[in-house]
């Protein structure tokens, strides 16, 4: 996942995950997520369908829980007892991201649910060709054709 384009130089990104796939050849993995709500902050551990659909695609991860509540992502690989961070933010501040998550992240979910975060950032869009909701946030999009 090298072909990122990231202009916020201060948003620690990180490459765990990818290096948890290579090592242990499949990406079969349990997630848990910490998150706050109106009783305080919860650990939330996904069923075995949303590992899998997770394991795939971490970056949707960001758009199932309602806008200020995700805290944490934490991401086990099946063979291991040790859980590590993919994602953390602290305020308005991703302080931690995991280069799997930014690699399909979408305008969209940026511009829902985490618009008042340092991951919006319309240069980013632009540096990027970004041109929809549908667009990738933080890799090349391509450009389409315009039909007459």
């Amino acid at each position: 996942m090298t072909d990122l384009t990231i202009i916020d130089y201060t948003m620690p990104v990180i490459d765990t995950f990818s290096k948890a796939i290579q090592y242990h050849g499949v990406a079969d993995f349990e997630f848990r997520v910490i998150i706050s709500n109106v009783s305080g902050v919860t650990v939330h551990d996904f069923r075995d369908f949303e590992n899998e659909k997770f394991s795939k695609d971490p970056s949707q991860i960001l758009s199932y829980f309602k806008k200020g509540a995700l805290q944490t992502i934490q991401a086990k690989h099946k063979a291991t007892d040790t859980y590590v961070t993919l994602f953390k933010r602290k305020g308005k501040k991703v302080t931690l991201i995991d280069s799997a998550i930014l690699y399909n992240l979408k305008v969209g979910t940026i511009n829902q649910s985490w618009y008042n975060t340092n991951l919006y950032s319309q240069q980013q869009y632009s540096a990027v060709n970004s041109s929809s909701w549908d667009s990738y946030a933080y890799r090349q999009n391509t450009p389409t054709p315009e039909t007459v």
